[in-house]
Formats: structure tokens, sequence, C-alpha cells
């Protein structure tokens, strides 16, 4: 006789490790591959929401989100240049 309780259990740990191997392969592509830089700049739109995105009146932008994805592409060389 098959105990019925063994299942659930068996498919949570097949689910678990189809998890954990798909995590593995993301960081392993994500660590490993690298991308030729785009040809041309990205364009990234904002617009004015304190306190993330600020738009100033010279048209240059500032705030906690901008510089984040400046430091994001900072650290993959990727140019972008941003303005409101």
């Amino acid at each position: 006789m098959v105990n019925a309780k063994a299942f659930p259990a068996r498919k949570a740990l097949g689910a678990i490790a189809l998890a954990a191997s798909g995590a593995i392969a993301g960081w392993v592509f994500w660590t490993r591959v690298r991308l030729p830089p785009p040809d041309r700049p990205l364009r990234v739109a904002l617009m004015h929401s304190p306190p993330y995105e600020y738009v100033y009146g010279d048209g240059s932008v500032g705030g906690f989100a901008v510089e984040v994805v400046r430091e994001a592409a900072r650290r993959r060389a990727l140019p972008l240049p941003m303005r409101g």
C-alpha cells in the first residue's frame, strides 16, 4: 500500500529542487554571460515623483530612483544620458 501523505512532500521537494536549479542557472547566466553594450545610448523616461524622481527646472533629474539607475548603468558600462 502506498502512503498517501508521501506524495505532497515529494511534490514539494521536487518544486524546491526545480526552483533551486533555476536559481543556480540564472545566477550562472547573470554572472558569466556578458552581452555586448548597445550601439546607442539607452533612454529612460521618468516623471516628477518626489522623493524618488525629481525633474528640475533646467531639465536635469535627480532623486533616489535616478541614482540607483545611474549606478546600475555605470556598473554595466552603459551610456545613459538622462533629462526631464
